[in-house]
């Protein structure tokens, strides 16, 4: 799509739940970065618009979830410049600290010149535990994003399995924290209509 070779449509697939499509990614996503095709910026909204267009001029999908690799390249940048809003998910730890520094700045950079209707809607704390470093990451993220839901997802071995399983963790382990912990950041981000 990025190089012109298809449409969106066509790089659509169905998936084993009704209702939901996918468009999957693969190792060529990556000449994205270093080949850096005119318009890539921009390419993944003008995809979304045009889908839109050909549907009646709007979206055939209740929701629009763009995954983004946690790299902040081009692809991240063409992802954030399509969105509505962002849902940022952070594994409690140092690391990821420090990457959301780098994330804050990516999106800010992003509200300025390609999107400035960008919002960062939520914010979910992955592998949460009860220490006082996930209470101090969870106030940083407060302060960074004042209008943004502030989500803690539970830790659980069940959880780390699910991807191993290729089954999501609602299938994998139902009655998993995690589990119920997503039920209820769904109920909070989905209401908003529209979003991409």
């Amino acid at each position: 799509m990025f190089f012109e070779d298809c449409t969106l449509a066509e790089a659509t697939y169905p998936t084993l739940f009704a209702g939901m499509d996918v468009v999957p990614s693969g190792a060529d996503l990556q000449r994205v970065e270093y080949e850096r095709p005119i318009g890539s910026e921009q390419a993944l909204a003008a995809a979304l618009a045009q889908e839109a267009e050909e549907a009646g001029r709007r979206s055939p999908y209740d929701v629009t979830l763009i995954d983004g690799a946690p790299s902040l390249g081009l692809v991240t940048v063409a992802a954030l410049t399509a969105a509505d809003e962002a849902l940022v998910p952070i594994k409690v730890g140092g690391l990821d600290m420090k990457g959301m520094a780098s994330l804050h700045r990516t999106i800010r950079s992003v509200q300025r010149k390609t999107n400035p209707k960008l919002r960062v809607g939520a914010v979910l704390l992955t592998a949460w535990d009860k220490s006082t470093f996930a209470r101090q990451l969870a106030a940083k993220v407060s302060e960074d994003y004042p209008e943004a839901a502030v989500i803690p997802i539970r830790r659980s071995i069940r959880a780390a399995e699910a991807p191993l399983a290729e089954q999501p963790i609602r299938l994998y382990a139902p009655e998993a924290a995690p589990a119920g912990d997503y039920d209820q950041a769904a109920a909070v981000i989905l209401p908003r209509e529209g979003a991409a």
